[in-house]
């Protein structure tokens, strides 16, 4: 690849640049965001794209000096990328066989086979259903539900003006005593740090139990 005449850029370094500048974006894109956003998890899976920047960068570098090396530093570099490549390949045939076994999120024998979604399947049709769960629900009953009231927005970590916690268990709360209404609590979420607490409502809405599962309890007025 010709800039001018009488110079060059490889391939190799061409790559380098562009995958080096797309991570170093990356990155100051992420120190923003958690900036701007409350309680953003800063996990494997924000930092994949910077590895894979990374894996690039370094690989198109030897690469480009590759035929200046002594014998044993060419060995050596071959050596490490098998490692890595094989290193992908376990963690790949890993995730593959619990992703089969298992099921991936929902699709999982613990969600299929969880008693409090199989006692919500068996309410009337027509249940309105508030949840910490609802995606859950919906997902594996086919039934329509609503979150629980929120104590506070999860981007800003502040509460909502237009809609303020006590205007929420209100509503809840007139919801449930016209009858044909419940609310249900799955232990198995427990991310939603942003949502009022069981210990919460059962205290702010009233609320009685009218079911006790061994992973969740369904509430009434």
């Amino acid at each position: 690849m010709r800039l001018a005449r009488g110079s060059s850029v490889s391939r190799p370094d061409v790559l380098s640049a562009v995958f080096g500048l797309s991570a170093a974006w990356y990155l100051a894109f992420l120190i923003v965001a958690v900036n701007i956003e409350a309680n953003l998890p800063l996990n494997g899976r924000y930092l994949f794209p910077v590895y894979i920047a990374s894996i690039v960068v370094v690989f198109s570098a030897l690469g480009e000096r590759r035929h200046s090396w002594p014998q044993m530093v060419e060995l050596a570099v071959v050596l490490l990328m098998i490692v890595v490549i094989a290193g992908h390949a376990v963690r790949t045939g890993i995730q593959t066989r619990e992703a089969y076994q298992d099921g991936v999120g929902y699709q999982g024998p613990k969600w299929r086979n969880s008693p409090i979604i199989l006692a919500v399947n068996r309410l009337p049709r027509d249940t309105q259903i508030f949840s910490n769960a609802p995606d859950a629900i919906n997902y594996l009953t086919g039934r329509h539900a609503k979150m629980v009231p929120t104590k506070f927005e999860r981007r800003t970590g502040v509460e909502d003006n237009d809609n303020p916690y006590a205007a929420q268990i209100t509503t809840l709360r007139d919801t449930l005593l016209q009858g044909n209404a419940y609310v249900v609590f799955v232990d198995n979420v427990d991310w939603r740090f942003y949502l009022a607490t069981e210990d919460d409502l059962r205290n702010d809405a009233a609320l009685k139990p009218m079911q006790i599962q061994p992973d969740g309890r369904i509430y009434g007025p």
